[in-house]
């Protein structure tokens, strides 16, 4: 069970440690459902006409630093409305990527990967054949691994390294980060790009685990990643413990299906009641300590 949760935590813990870069940062980036879609879309293309995996995740890295690019050229340099650009973003994904895979492939969306096989797992040999924790650790694909991996990065960054202080700043009152030399909108293009190759690798785990891509195949995950940030008090190791909350939900949702025959249409709406479950009732706790709705502590 605990490896399974690992494994449908990758796409949420992606998302939502690049999108901790942006919050910090100051910027609420609400594109992150659109950046997954783009990554997943853009992982299939490569890795169906080269025949790589590896492609795949390649293209959908440069898909995810070109749209994070895009989304600070808009707010930052043409003073666009930051929600609107999020909004368009997702509105443009799942548009531009119905458009070209029916030039391309003359399907509206759905596209199978030839040989049909995913990415290929991992296994760590020091620990491969230890009882429980072998079983749990060792035997996941490199995505999974890179994500625990950059969330422990994160921790470090944001907490010691010049940047995360310098981004933290910036988040706070770009004002002072300015007057110590500093420009703040270098903080905020590192965010963004970091924020967009972390969604669109997110993405890429979806579709390549599927070894396929069909239409909207983020199902929302974008979104409660943009919750796991809030609900983790934006922190990298609360935003973890929040997509593990929100992985263990979808292992329970799909588990529920099989074990009581419940109908498909409730499963897939688990997540989504423990998502508001959950927020209403840190917000009831926070309303009781006096904290406002937005506050961290």
């Amino acid at each position: 069970m605990i490896r399974s949760i690992l494994e449908i935590a990758t796409p949420y813990l992606l998302a939502a440690i690049g999108g901790l870069y942006t919050e910090l940062s100051g910027v609420l980036n609400i594109s992150l459902e659109g950046l997954m879609l783009i990554g997943a879309f853009t992982a299939i293309i490569g890795a169906y006409f080269t025949g790589s995996i590896a492609i795949g995740i390649l293209g959908a890295l440069v898909a995810g630093i070109c749209a994070g690019f895009i989304v600070y050229v808009f707010t930052s340099k043409l003073k666009a409305n930051l929600f609107i650009v999020g909004l368009a973003i997702n509105l443009l994904a799942v548009g531009a990527i119905g458009l070209v895979s029916t030039a391309i492939f003359g399907t509206k969306g759905v596209i199978a990967l030839p040989e049909a096989r995913g990415i290929p797992v991992s296994h760590i040999a020091s620990i491969h054949d230890v009882p429980v924790i072998g079983e749990v650790l060792s035997g996941h694909s490199a995505l999974t691994y890179l994500a625990w991996l950059f969330g422990l990065l994160t921790f470090w960054v944001v907490r010691s390294s010049h940047f995360g202080i310098g981004l933290r700043a910036t988040g706070f009152n770009s004002h002072l980060v300015r007057s110590k030399g500093k420009n703040p909108q270098v903080f905020k293009l590192f965010a963004l790009i970091i924020s967009g190759m972390a969604a669109a690798i997110g993405g890429a785990a979806l579709s390549l685990d599927l070894a396929g891509y069909v239409p909207n195949m983020s199902a929302g995950r974008g979104w409660i990643a943009l919750v796991a940030i809030y609900l983790g008090r934006r922190s990298p190791a609360g935003v973890c413990a929040a997509c593990l909350l929100f992985a263990s939900s979808e292992f329970l949702a799909t588990s529920a299906q099989g074990w009581f025959n419940v109908p498909r249409t409730i499963t897939l709406a688990i997540p989504y009641v423990i998502t508001l479950v959950v927020l209403t009732f840190f917000g009831i706790l926070r309303s009781r300590r006096g904290l406002p709705p937005g506050s961290s502590g």
